[in-house]
Protein backbone atom coordinates (compact mmCIF):
# COMPACT_ATOMS: atom_id res chain seq x y z
CA UNK A 1 0.00 0.00 0.00
CA UNK A 2 2.31 2.73 1.07
CA UNK A 3 4.75 2.29 -2.22
CA UNK A 4 1.24 2.70 -4.56
CA UNK A 5 0.09 5.06 -2.27
CA UNK A 6 3.43 6.74 -2.93
CA UNK A 7 3.67 6.04 -6.56
CA UNK A 8 -0.45 7.91 -7.01
CA UNK A 9 1.91 11.15 -7.48
CA UNK A 10 2.65 9.94 -11.24
CA UNK A 11 -1.09 11.10 -11.19
CA UNK A 12 -0.45 14.71 -10.41
CA UNK A 13 1.00 16.69 -13.33
CA UNK A 14 2.94 18.91 -11.34
CA UNK A 15 4.60 15.95 -9.41
CA UNK A 16 5.55 13.55 -12.60
CA UNK A 17 7.99 12.67 -13.87
CA UNK A 18 8.47 10.04 -10.70
CA UNK A 19 11.55 8.14 -9.98
CA UNK A 20 11.37 5.33 -7.49
CA UNK A 21 14.08 4.21 -6.05
CA UNK A 22 13.51 0.68 -4.99
CA UNK A 23 15.53 -0.90 -1.62
CA UNK A 24 12.69 -2.85 -0.66
CA UNK A 25 12.44 -4.77 -4.02
CA UNK A 26 9.01 -4.44 -4.69
CA UNK A 27 7.59 -2.64 -7.10
CA UNK A 28 5.69 -5.43 -9.12
CA UNK A 29 2.05 -4.06 -8.40
CA UNK A 30 3.40 -0.24 -9.00
CA UNK A 31 4.48 -0.89 -12.53
CA UNK A 32 1.36 -2.30 -13.10
CA UNK A 33 -0.50 0.51 -12.21
CA UNK A 34 1.86 3.23 -13.10
CA UNK A 35 3.68 2.12 -16.18
CA UNK A 36 5.26 5.50 -16.82
CA UNK A 37 6.96 5.70 -13.27
CA UNK A 38 10.72 5.22 -13.26
CA UNK A 39 12.54 2.52 -10.76
CA UNK A 40 15.96 1.98 -9.74
CA UNK A 41 16.84 -0.84 -7.67
CA UNK A 42 19.34 -0.08 -5.18
CA UNK A 43 21.08 -2.85 -3.09
CA UNK A 44 24.10 -1.04 -1.17
CA UNK A 45 25.01 2.08 0.20
CA UNK A 46 27.41 3.17 -2.61
CA UNK A 47 24.56 2.07 -5.09
CA UNK A 48 22.41 4.67 -3.06
CA UNK A 49 25.27 7.29 -3.11
CA UNK A 50 25.88 7.20 -6.74
CA UNK A 51 21.86 7.14 -7.48
CA UNK A 52 22.17 10.55 -5.14
CA UNK A 53 24.89 11.88 -7.01
CA UNK A 54 23.12 11.54 -10.33
CA UNK A 55 19.71 13.50 -9.06
CA UNK A 56 22.08 16.28 -7.19
CA UNK A 57 23.52 17.39 -10.33
CA UNK A 58 20.38 17.96 -11.46
CA UNK A 59 19.68 17.61 -15.06
CA UNK A 60 17.57 14.74 -14.69
CA UNK A 61 13.91 15.33 -15.32
CA UNK A 62 12.39 14.32 -12.31
CA UNK A 63 9.63 16.22 -10.19
CA UNK A 64 9.38 13.42 -7.36
CA UNK A 65 11.63 10.65 -5.96
CA UNK A 66 10.26 8.29 -3.60
CA UNK A 67 12.53 6.40 -1.24
CA UNK A 68 10.96 3.30 -1.32
CA UNK A 69 12.06 2.61 1.74
CA UNK A 70 13.67 4.67 4.57
CA UNK A 71 13.28 1.67 7.24
CA UNK A 72 15.34 -0.70 4.61
CA UNK A 73 17.48 2.30 3.92
CA UNK A 74 18.91 2.18 7.48
CA UNK A 75 19.45 -1.31 7.29
CA UNK A 76 21.53 -0.73 3.91
CA UNK A 77 23.27 1.86 6.09
CA UNK A 78 23.90 -0.63 9.15
CA UNK A 79 25.38 -3.20 6.94
CA UNK A 80 28.23 -0.97 5.14
CA UNK A 81 28.85 0.40 9.22
CA UNK A 82 29.24 -3.30 9.75
CA UNK A 83 30.86 -4.26 6.93
CA UNK A 84 34.05 -1.63 7.22
CA UNK A 85 34.06 -2.69 10.77
CA UNK A 86 34.99 -6.18 10.30
CA UNK A 87 37.08 -5.34 7.24
CA UNK A 88 39.18 -3.43 10.05
CA UNK A 89 38.84 -5.64 13.04
CA UNK A 90 38.47 -8.95 11.43
CA UNK A 91 37.96 -10.21 15.55
CA UNK A 92 34.26 -8.09 15.74
CA UNK A 93 31.15 -10.18 14.66
CA UNK A 94 29.11 -8.43 11.73
CA UNK A 95 26.54 -9.07 13.44
CA UNK A 96 26.13 -7.30 16.56
CA UNK A 97 27.13 -3.39 16.24
CA UNK A 98 27.85 -1.41 19.14
CA UNK A 99 27.49 2.05 20.44
CA UNK A 100 29.42 3.45 18.05
CA UNK A 101 28.41 1.70 15.09
CA UNK A 102 25.14 2.37 15.96
CA UNK A 103 25.59 6.41 15.76
CA UNK A 104 27.41 6.27 12.82
CA UNK A 105 24.27 4.58 11.68
CA UNK A 106 21.94 6.92 13.14
CA UNK A 107 23.92 9.90 11.83
CA UNK A 108 23.83 8.64 8.12
CA UNK A 109 20.56 8.58 8.33
CA UNK A 110 19.72 11.63 9.34
CA UNK A 111 22.64 13.02 6.75
CA UNK A 112 20.79 10.83 3.98
CA UNK A 113 17.33 12.26 4.72
CA UNK A 114 18.24 15.76 4.89
CA UNK A 115 20.07 15.22 1.23
CA UNK A 116 17.14 13.76 -0.43
CA UNK A 117 15.02 16.32 0.97
CA UNK A 118 17.19 19.11 -0.23
CA UNK A 119 17.11 17.91 -3.17
CA UNK A 120 14.83 20.67 -5.76
CA UNK A 121 12.37 17.90 -6.01
CA UNK A 122 9.23 16.33 -4.29
CA UNK A 123 10.89 14.11 -2.39
CA UNK A 124 8.46 11.56 -0.64
CA UNK A 125 9.96 8.23 1.89
CA UNK A 126 8.27 5.34 2.82
CA UNK A 127 8.55 3.30 5.92
CA UNK A 128 7.56 0.08 7.90
CA UNK A 129 5.98 1.80 10.91
CA UNK A 130 6.02 0.97 14.58
CA UNK A 131 3.56 1.11 17.72
CA UNK A 132 4.65 1.70 20.92
CA UNK A 133 2.56 2.07 23.99
CA UNK A 134 3.06 5.03 26.48
CA UNK A 135 3.47 3.23 29.70
CA UNK A 136 2.45 6.45 32.00
CA UNK A 137 -1.10 7.05 29.72
CA UNK A 138 -1.49 3.70 28.20
CA UNK A 139 -2.24 5.63 24.82
CA UNK A 140 0.25 3.84 21.71
CA UNK A 141 1.99 6.51 19.51
CA UNK A 142 3.10 5.26 16.13
CA UNK A 143 6.40 6.04 14.02
CA UNK A 144 8.34 4.90 11.44
CA UNK A 145 10.07 1.64 12.28
CA UNK A 146 13.50 3.20 12.64
CA UNK A 147 16.35 2.57 14.77
CA UNK A 148 17.19 4.81 17.55
CA UNK A 149 16.28 8.43 18.21
CA UNK A 150 15.98 8.88 14.68
CA UNK A 151 12.48 7.71 14.79
CA UNK A 152 11.43 10.60 16.68
CA UNK A 153 13.15 13.28 15.09
CA UNK A 154 12.80 12.03 10.89
CA UNK A 155 8.99 13.71 10.85
CA UNK A 156 10.78 16.76 12.07
CA UNK A 157 12.92 17.31 8.56
CA UNK A 158 9.29 16.51 6.44
CA UNK A 159 6.60 18.87 5.75
CA UNK A 160 4.01 16.21 5.51
CA UNK A 161 4.34 13.17 7.14
CA UNK A 162 1.04 10.63 6.71
CA UNK A 163 0.14 6.92 7.94
CA UNK A 164 -1.34 4.82 5.79
CA UNK A 165 -3.36 1.95 7.95
CA UNK A 166 -6.25 -0.04 7.69
CA UNK A 167 -9.66 -0.61 9.23
CA UNK A 168 -12.95 -2.24 9.44
CA UNK A 169 -15.73 -0.74 7.49
CA UNK A 170 -19.30 -2.60 6.78
CA UNK A 171 -17.08 -5.47 7.68
CA UNK A 172 -14.39 -4.69 4.50
CA UNK A 173 -10.56 -4.14 5.16
CA UNK A 174 -10.39 -0.76 4.05
CA UNK A 175 -7.09 1.68 3.38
Amino acid sequence: GKTTLAGSADEVPEMRKVLIIDIEGGVLSLKARYPSIETVRVKSWDDMQGVYDELYVGNHGYNTIVIDSLTEAQKMSMDEVMRKLVAEHEERNGDVPGIREWGINIEQTRKFVRAFRDLPVTTIFTALSKTEQIKRTGHTKTKPSLAGKVADEVAGFLDIVSYLYTKEVDREQQR
